[in-house]
């Protein structure tokens, strides 16, 4: 009986000690963070606040949560906001040093103050629908920019997202879920899992799994879209920049094709102009990027080439466009004042 206890608490020792080695490793390897509902609206949910997180599985990099929970330098810029940034995963940039993001470099090209609130999960109409308290909240004087790596959607989304019935990205803030996420290992377990179950990523962050049918985008559907985001930042004194970031395919002759869907981006473009948003298509600009410097702007050195969220050329080229975008309309506005 004592031989079986001894040789059970052994056991149970190797199995603490194992556990407690492999958690250790993800808190570089793989450790996303624990989020929580996010109470002011402006996200669905937010970061824990100065929580570490990094990865190695897709990127090499470690960051630190602001106090809001988000991914910047400071969480309460000392002097006036100038541009609010809202996008997914590839905005939050966890997968590169935030020195290279794209709000990062866009504040030094332009001068601006920009705070960034892009988070994992939040697609365009997540950030549609949370647009008015994002506004209400963060106050930027001079502009909000949102991104999207996708441009079809299902006409009952974007009547959901309108319409307020849209519902939240669901989070865990107490309780043995909670709790379970402080063990990286476990998330990681848990991430693993998903993505074998689903044999995808996320429809969200990486566009729709399924294209609508044609007879599901319609092109008022889009038009009460632009309005909606148009009528918000109007109230509240700012212009709306909406930027698409298709990926890029490798082709056997080594060149370069934009993988996005042409019909639903044109629909975009057409109804964000038709309502005083910029629109802004990066489709030029990476193919452009490839020919001349022959790099992509998804992919990592740990994933398949071309696969994933953006890198570092791919936030580079992005900043770039947004910076020359947002002078062009700044000395434009100071030609017609």
């Amino acid at each position: 009986m004592k031989q079986k206890i001894k040789w059970l608490s052994k056991a149970v020792l190797a199995g603490v000690l194992a556990f407690s080695v492999a958690c250790a490793v993800c808190l570089i390897y793989y450790n996303p963070g624990i989020h929580i509902t996010n109470e002011t609206g402006v996200t669905d949910y937010r970061w824990l606040s100065n929580s570490f997180t990094g990865t190695m599985i897709e990127g090499i990099a470690w960051h630190k949560t602001d106090r809001n929970g988000f991914y910047n330098d400071s969480s309460a810029p000392d002097k006036k906001m100038n541009i609010l940034v809202m996008g997914s995963s590839h905005m939050e940039g966890t997968n590169i040093l935030y020195e290279q993001s794209a709000p990062r470099i866009l504040s030094e090209l332009t001068g601006l103050t920009v705070y960034n609130i892009g988070t994992s999960g939040h697609g365009l109409l997540t950030n549609v629908k949370n647009l008015e308290n994002a506004l209400s909240v963060m106050k930027p004087t001079d502009y909000v920019i949102i991104e999207t790596v996708s441009t079809t959607f299902f006409e009952e989304e974007i009547e959901k997202c309108l319409s307020g019935e849209m519902e939240a990205l669901p989070s865990y803030d107490s309780g043995l879920l909670f709790e379970l996420q402080k063990f990286p290992y476990f998330k990681l377990m848990y991430s693993q899992l998903k993505k074998w179950r689903a044999g995808n990523t996320s429809s969200e962050d990486f566009g729709s799994a399924q294209a609508p049918a044609e007879e599901n985008i319609t092109l008022s559907s889009y038009r009460n879209l632009a309005s909606h985001i148009h009528e918000i930042c109007e109230k509240h004194g700012v212009k709306p920049i909406i930027f698409y970031h298709p990926s890029l395919s490798l082709n056997p002759d080594g060149s370069a094709t934009v993988y996005k869907d042409n019909n639903t981006a044109l629909k975009l473009q057409e109804v964000c102009e038709n309502n005083n948003i910029i629109f802004i298509d990066m489709s030029d600009d990476f193919l452009k990027m490839y020919e001349e410097e022959k790099v992509l702007p998804n992919g990592f050195c740990n994933t398949a080439v071309g696969f994933g969220h953006l890198n570092k050329y791919g936030h580079r080229a992005i900043a770039e466009r947004l910076s020359a975008v947002i002078k062009n309309d700044r000395s434009e506005g100071d030609k017609k004042q």
